[in-house]
């Protein structure tokens, strides 16, 4: 058993302790489970696209609103308009206007909080035991495992997950090329 993360838990994730909650992830084929709009709807980065109700948290990749690739062009595209009660942004580094890049896109929030791509490897190790090998792209791991472990740490009372795979592709991008970048660090983190 682990000790937990050095540091507390952002403030955005404090009202999944004893929900029920559905996480949400972008893999292809996903299907949302029964109820879940009855449920603390979670998703990360782009995976409220298709839901019927705004998402209650989204975890999200501030480095997305770079459009450097043609994951975050599509991201970017089917947030347009799009609306989640709460945001983790999971800081990329130098950038510092993403929040108002997101705006402009035409996605909105209520409230956000932030936590570095360090403190969110040191959550991650001080809750499963696992080091990722850096910060980005297949070093790390990816935001929707992160937002799956919040939950857990947040005290939710029940975790329903969709929308997760260690293939190529994303459910909103039709081309299938797409990378999967963190497969073989989810799955380590996840076996916890």
């Amino acid at each position: 058993m682990t000790s937990g993360p050095a540091f507390g838990l952002p403030g955005v994730v404090g009202f999944l302790a004893g929900a029920h909650c559905t996480v949400f992830g972008s893999a292809p084929g996903r299907v949302p489970p029964a109820g879940y709009e009855k449920t603390a709807i979670v998703c990360a980065n782009g995976a409220g696209y298709g839901l019927s109700r705004p998402a209650d948290l989204t975890v999200l990749g501030a480095g997305v609103c770079r459009a450097s690739d043609k994951t975050s062009r599509h991201t970017l595209k089917n947030m347009n308009g799009r609306r989640s009660e709460r945001v983790l942004f999971i800081h990329p580094g130098t950038l510092s206007d993403y929040a108002e890049r997101f705006s402009d896109f035409g996605f909105s929030w209520a409230s956000h909080d932030v936590m570095t791509a360090e403190q969110r490897a040191e959550f991650i190790f001080g809750l499963t035991g696992y080091a990722s090998t850096g910060l980005t792209g297949p070093h790390a791991h990816s935001n929707g495992v992160l937002a799956l472990l919040l939950a857990a740490a947040a005290g939710a009372r029940r975790i329903d997950a969709c929308g997760f795979s260690f293939s190529p592709g994303h459910f909103y991008i039709a081309d299938e090329t797409t990378p999967r970048n963190h497969a073989d660090h989810d799955a380590h983190a996840l076996s916890w």
